[in-house]
């Protein structure tokens, strides 16, 4: 669509473990804790987002792999690329382009001082 950025379709793969590894805690999110990452083959920064098995319901692991298809279908130079999803014995690992700044709601809030209550 934008050509700038096209890349593979990402699918869940088993066992990667050394692709990647956490560097530093940044927050938590709906499905589990967000890190700061480093891509071990290239040096690369990334965003980890590793969600616990154990507490993922049914309906969490469909929104899961409904999450993986939707980022698999965008290619937009605004909107932050999916890189690989892993999966381990324990864990399941998005891994995203790293964008340092905080989430959207930290941007505006910056910028605007405008609560998430009045952005509903």
């Amino acid at each position: 669509m934008f050509g700038q950025r096209k890349s593979a379709k990402v699918e869940i793969r088993q066992n990667v473990k050394g692709t990647f590894k956490l560097v530093e805690w940044i927050g938590k999110g709906s499905f589990g804790n967000i890190w700061r990452g480093q891509n071990k083959l290239n040096g690369d920064k990334v965003t980890i987002k590793v969600m616990k098995k154990i507490k993922m319901t049914k309906k969490d692991e469909m929104a899961l792999q409904q999450e993986i298809e939707i980022m698999n279908t965008v290619d937009h130079p605004n909107i932050i690329r999916m890189i690989a999803a892993l999966e381990e014995t324990e864990h399941y690992f998005l891994v995203f382009e790293y964008c340092k700044g905080g989430d959207l709601i930290d941007s505006i809030n910056t910028e605007y001082r405008v609560s998430e209550r009045d952005l509903q």
